[in-house]
């Protein structure tokens, strides 16, 4: 898949995950739940999570990319 064509990909779907982020209601963002792999936590949680998986991702693929050069 082209370069391009992730960004973009990855540009919309951030853009729709914030739009519906934006439509829930603080008790919906602080209610307690079960993640698929087993744990509990809010929305927040799993949105910190996401964004840490997301950063690691990020750092291998830059490291990926400098050893290349």
């Amino acid at each position: 898949i082209p370069y391009e064509v992730t960004q973009r990909e990855w540009e919309a779907s951030r853009s729709e995950l914030l739009k519906l982020l934006g439509k829930l209601t603080d008790e919906q963002l602080h209610t307690q739940f079960g993640f698929p792999w087993g744990d509990s936590g809010t929305i927040e949680d799993l949105v910190e999570i996401f964004t840490e998986h997301e950063e690691t991702h990020a750092k291998e693929i830059h490291a990926i990319i400098e050893k290349g050069k």
